[in-house]
């Protein structure tokens, strides 16, 4: 399978990064391809709302965001992953997912999608894990799974997180 990932973590080596590096790990070794693009780092502007997309689905902004629409295009599975700030996922994260907009009018092969969050404090998760189902069932595409990590408040916790378990069976649902 093709797997694209959006990483919308801006701490580079952070606990999204090491959440991250653990699934590519179990998935390459489960023989799946893998794209992993750090939106942070990336020059993705905010979606304007112009319908400059409809009807065929690209983009009239010209930014890093084609990169991404094209590998998306051809993935079989698209993961999102994201520290969790103020109840949502990052900025950057989330101006990819309002830019995935123009995926409803070009369409894609993802059939479908996983979320990773994680969270210096607990019960943070709901309005990004309902963002989330709203999105892929708008887009028609099939959970895969979700993983939620709290108490994950400094930087390099994940490394010892019980839930890093979760992700070799994400991987198996695939």
């Amino acid at each position: 399978m093709k797997i694209v990932i959006l990483s919308g973590s801006p701490r580079k080596g952070g606990n999204t990064d090491i959440l991250v590096e653990a699934f590519g790990e179990k998935a390459k070794a489960a023989g799946h391809a893998l794209r992993i693009y750090r939106v942070a780092s990336m020059t993705i502007h905010p979606c304007l709302g112009c319908d400059g997309c409809n009807p065929d689905g690209v983009c009239v902004q010209k930014d890093d965001m084609a990169e991404i629409s094209e590998a998306i295009r051809g993935a079989d599975v698209l993961l999102f992953a994201s520290p969790i700030y103020w109840f949502s996922v990052s900025a950057q994260l989330k101006a990819v997912i309002d830019r995935l907009y123009s995926t409803a009018f070009s369409g894609s092969s993802v059939k479908k999608a996983a979320l990773l969050l994680n969270s210096g404090s607990p019960d943070v998760f709901t309005p990004a894990v309902e963002m989330y189902r709203e999105i892929i069932a708008y887009l028609g595409w099939e959970d895969a799974g979700i993983i939620l990590i709290p108490d994950m408040a400094e930087k390099g916790s994940m490394r010892t997180a019980l839930q890093l378990r979760e992700v070799e069976a994400l991987v198996r649902n695939l």
